[in-house]
């Protein structure tokens, strides 16, 4: 098998395609961020609070992930403006529904972390 790469129409269009990626990237770290902020508010609720506050907090880390990722961007795409009737922007869909996935995974990580015991004598000193 003899394959000819040819990367001709890549070059060409190697402007779109790095502020594709940069674009990508941007989003990330904004989602990631608001992710945290949302996980770390919700994983210090879930612990300092009483039993809904517990309540409500699970059950929203269970919906959220136990749902696909792409049909919550469907959701918030599609469903959301058809319901409430609110217009924005596919950019603005993309970083609600990442900021609040990430957001879900991040309360059970923070969670653990603050219900973990300290240990001041540890092995490693």
């Amino acid at each position: 098998m003899d394959y000819h790469y040819n990367f001709g129409m890549v070059w060409r269009h190697f402007d779109k395609l790095s502020y594709g990626m940069l674009l990508s990237l941007e989003l990330a770290l904004l989602c990631c961020g608001v992710g945290i902020v949302i996980g770390l508010m919700l994983a210090l609720l879930h612990v300092s609070g009483g039993r809904l506050a517990r309540t409500l907090v699970a059950g929203y880390v269970e919906a959220i992930r136990n749902v696909p990722l792409i049909l919550l961007v469907y959701l918030v795409f599609y469903g959301l403006p058809t319901i409430i009737h609110v217009h924005y922007s596919a950019v603005a869909s993309f970083v609600v529904t990442l900021s609040l996935y990430s957001g879900a995974y991040l309360v059970e990580t923070f969670r653990s972390g603050l219900a973990a015991p300290v240990c001041l004598a540890s092995p490693w000193r």
